[in-house]
């Protein structure tokens, strides 16, 4: 029997996929425990709270698996709770025929919408392939990635934007902390911090050009500058 999760399917015009299942779909029995979704019809925005959620499938598309999935759906918001992971490693397609033979590992993916990880809990992010992406091709207007409150994210790859008229920015406010191993983004690949939040990038030679060999913090508390 194929495991209904591994199958390919096409995303529909309001899917959302967490954990391999559409939690927008009909059929959707609530089976991701810890998980809770609403909709704010204000601003768009499609809320997603995880309190204590540990992600390992994925939705399937050729040569990606994604732990969380919006497909041009809008604005997207993640709220944690408590410690949440996302765990998707890279693996090889049981197809012999596929093309790409791999299926890469990605954590969240949102295309043609801003991505907004907000709350007080904590999010690892272990994947084969980049953490997060977002996606702003056929975007009509300047999208980010936006870490606030005081959630605490650490990713084992790269937080990545592509696309828009506008290469999307990452920004992170309030007293949020983010670490992941490289990143690709608008404002020359180096996110926006507010007072009393932090990033660090772990991927030697990947951020800090005065010490190119370190591991790149950056903070701003009482001030501004690089806090090692």
């Amino acid at each position: 029997m194929v495991n209904p999760v591994k199958q390919l399917y096409l995303p529909g015009p309001d899917s959302l996929y967490i954990n391999g299942v559409d939690i927008l779909s009909e059929e959707y029995d609530g089976d991701v425990v810890g998980l809770s979704y609403d909709f704010d019809s204000a601003t768009d925005t499609h809320i997603i709270t995880l309190n204590g959620v540990n992600i390992t499938e994925g939705y399937i598309s050729p040569g990606r698996q994604m732990g969380i999935h919006a497909p041009s759906i809008g604005d997207i918001e993640v709220i944690l709770i408590g410690d949440n992971s996302i765990i998707i490693p890279n693996e090889a397609d049981p197809n012999p025929e596929a093309d790409p033979p791999m299926i890469n590992g990605i954590g969240i993916l949102v295309s043609n919408g801003n991505l907004t990880i907000s709350g007080d809990g904590t999010l690892d992010i272990d994947t084969g392939d980049r953490s997060i992406i977002l996606d702003a091709h056929g975007a009509t207007e300047s999208l980010a990635i936006t870490f606030k409150d005081s959630v605490t994210v650490t990713a084992n790859n790269q937080i990545f934007t592509e696309g828009g008229d506008v290469r999307p920015v990452v920004n992170v406010f309030d007293y949020a902390n983010v670490t992941s191993h490289g990143i690709e983004c608008g404002n020359n690949n180096t996110p926006i911090i507010a007072t009393g939040a932090s990033y660090t990038n772990t991927d030697i030679g990947g951020g800090d050009p005065y010490y190119p060999d370190e591991p790149f913090s950056l903070s701003v508390g009482g001030g501004s500058g690089y806090k090692r």
